[in-house]
C-alpha cells in the first residue's frame, strides 16, 4: 500500500497529538518548532485531511504538507489543495496562505520529496534526536528500540532514564536515537 509523506509543525497541532492513523517517522527541531515527518497511508489521506484540519490551532494561520509521488497536498485549517510537487502549479495555494497572513518564504512547501525528507531529517533509518524533557506525548515512541543514548551530565539531577532497554541509565539528561524503518 502506498503512502503519503506528510510534513506537520507540531505547534500548528492543539494539544500537539496528531490525528490517529498518522504515524511520525522522523522528527527535528529547528528553532521553536519541531517538524515531524508522518506517514499516512493512500486510502486514509482523505479522512486524515479532514481530522488535521479539525485539530489545528485556531488562532494563527499554520498548514501541513503531504506528497505522494508527484503530488502535493497542502492542507490550511479552512482549505486543502492538490497540486504537483513543481512550484509553477502552486498559486492557489500560495496565494491562500499568503491571505492567512502566512509569509511567501515560508510558503515553499519544503521537503516534498523522499530524498528531500531524507536529507532534511537526516539518516532515513532513525526517527532522530529526541531531547526526552521536551516530548510532550511519548506515543510515536512506542514500539520503537532505542539504539543509541547521548547523556551529558547534570549534577542537579541524578534521575536516570527508565524503561529504556539497551540504553545507557547513568545520572544525566540526554536525547536518544529510535530505529524505525524507512518506508517509502
Amino acid at each position: 500500500m502506498s503512502q503519503y509523506h506528510g510534513i506537520v509543525i507540531e505547534q500548528s497541532l492543539r494539544g500537539r497529538d496528531l490525528p490517529a492513523g498518522a504515524r511520525v517517522v522522523a522528527a527535528r527541531q529547528v528553532g521553536a518548532w519541531r517538524f515531524l515527518l508522518v506517514t499516512v497511508p493512500e486510502t486514509e489521506i482523505e479522512e486524515h485531511i479532514r481530522t488535521i484540519q479539525a485539530t489545528m490551532v485556531t488562532d494563527d494561520a499554520w498548514y501541513a504538507h503531504y506528497f505522494l509521488g508527484e503530488e502535493l497536498v497542502v492542507v490550511f485549517r479552512d482549505a486543502s489543495f492538490r497540486v504537483g510537487t513543481e512550484p509553477s502549479t502552486w498559486g492557489p495555494a500560495i496565494a491562500h496562505g499568503q491571505a492567512r497572513g502566512i509569509r511567501l518564504e515560508q510558503l515553499d512547501f519544503k521537503p516534498r520529496t523522499v530524498p528531500d525528507a531524507e536529507a532534511f531529517f537526516g539518516e532515513p533509518r532513525f526517527l532522530g534526536s529526541v531531547i526526552l524533557e521536551s516530548l510532550s506525548d511519548p506515543t510515536p515512541l512506542q514500539g520503537l528500540t532505542p539504539i543509541h543514548v547521548r547523556r551529558e551530565e547534570h549534577p542537579d539531577d541524578p534521575t536516570p532514564l527508565s524503561g529504556m532497554s539497551g540504553g545507557t541509565t547513568s545520572p544525566s539528561r540526554g536525547c536518544v536515537s529510535w530505529r524505525r524503518p524507512w518506508r517509502r
